[in-house]
């Protein structure tokens, strides 16, 4: 649920707040959660590693939101789908396997704090609540906050908030890297909870699903789209498993599953208010 909540959260914000559209934040959670594994084996407390490897990832962000200062809407999304591809590649290549693991999974130490073992159980559901709500807050404040206003002025027209008086230029690098760091963050959280991570866990497929989910929790709602987003995109699937097995249907319930939710998330996206 918090992979999905956090994809979905840090995707509304840069896309319903901002007004970018991005199809990479699966290689920055990937980033993240390679990062945040790899600065614990360097002796640093998960928890601060999960900080740490969103600062770090968020220079990635950065880089990447450079196109986004001249490119808009689908010319900027087939940008950010490049930026996922070459990150797919970079992680697989054999340089990179002392970070990444190549082919192979790589293994997250316990989360704790201090002598707590967070690692399972309620503690780990306690840690993901808490860790989620801190970043809630934070950006519910941040949508209330100027910041907040000039991305929505951006978002509704670039060229109005410029005349009077927005830096373009600042606000949205501010909102790539701010992504970014919520990917990273969100990656590093999931890698500790799953304890196993590797490059096919992040495909671009999630990144899709993601998108489904800010457009059916509604763009701009930053807090509530993204919670009831995902939690619709997480949940729904499973419903719609077990009714396929409570109906006596064995064996094809998977494909099936697939299928129906397809199914509904393109009635909402018929249904739903255009985004172009």
């Amino acid at each position: 649920m918090e992979g999905g909540l956090g994809l979905s959260r840090r995707l509304n914000f840069l896309f319903g707040l901002g007004g970018q559209i991005s199809l990479a934040q699966e290689a920055f959670m990937a980033l993240g959660a390679f990062t945040s594994i790899y600065l614990t084996k360097l002796g640093i407390p998960p928890l601060l590693a999960m900080q740490l490897a969103g600062v770090l990832v968020s220079l990635a962000g950065l880089n990447f939101g450079l196109p986004s200062l001249r490119l808009k809407e689908l010319y900027l999304l087939i940008t950010t789908l490049g930026a996922q591809f070459f990150f797919d590649w970079l992680l697989r290549t054999e340089r990179m396997v002392w970070f990444s693991g190549g082919a192979y999974a790589v293994y997250a130490p316990p989360l704790s704090l201090g002598p707590l073992d967070l690692s399972s159980g309620y503690p780990l559901y306690a840690a993901a609540i808490t860790i989620t709500i801190l970043h809630l807050v934070a950006l519910a404040n941040l949508e209330r906050s100027y910041i907040g206003r000039a991305f929505k002025a951006i978002r509704d027209r670039d060229v109005a908030a410029e005349i009077i008086g927005v830096n373009i230029f600042k606000y949205k690098l501010l909102a790539f890297v701010a992504s970014a760091y919520l990917a990273a963050v969100g990656g590093a959280l999931w890698a500790f909870a799953v304890r196993s991570v590797s490059v096919e866990s992040f495909t671009f497929l999630t990144s899709l699903e993601v998108f489904a989910a800010i457009l059916i929790g509604g763009l701009g709602r930053v807090v509530w789209g993204s919670v009831l987003g995902a939690a619709f995109v997480v949940g729904v699937p499973e419903a719609i498993k077990i009714a396929l097995a409570g109906v006596g249907i064995r064996g094809l319930e998977i494909a099936l599953r697939d299928v129906i939710f397809g199914a509904i998330i393109l009635a909402f996206l018929l249904t739903g208010p255009r985004i172009v």
